[in-house]
């Protein structure tokens, strides 16, 4: 939410009362611009997020998520959010 992106406390805030937050996965690759980008990255960083998903509609979006790379430093906190997606397997 872009008028969260000034203030990380309100997502902090959200996150006490108990709200869980989807990443987007093509935040990650900038397809909604470089801050979205950044902001996804800081909510990685900072645990934020509790699942993924995407916005995917079409194949188009699926290429452009294979094709770009990931910048982010800490994959290994991205695989670890993937898996929380196996709730929704149960």
């Amino acid at each position: 939410y872009i008028y969260f992106h000034n203030n990380i406390k309100k997502f902090k805030k959200l996150k006490d009362y108990g709200v869980s937050f989807q990443l987007n996965l093509l935040s990650l690759i900038g397809h909604y611009g470089q801050d979205i980008r950044k902001i996804a990255e800081l909510l990685l960083e900072k645990d934020m997020y509790d699942f993924t998903g995407t916005d995917i509609h079409n194949k188009r979006h699926v290429d452009e998520f294979l094709n770009k790379s990931i910048r982010f430093s800490n994959k290994s906190k991205l695989g670890d959010l993937l898996k929380n997606n196996e709730f929704f397997n149960k």
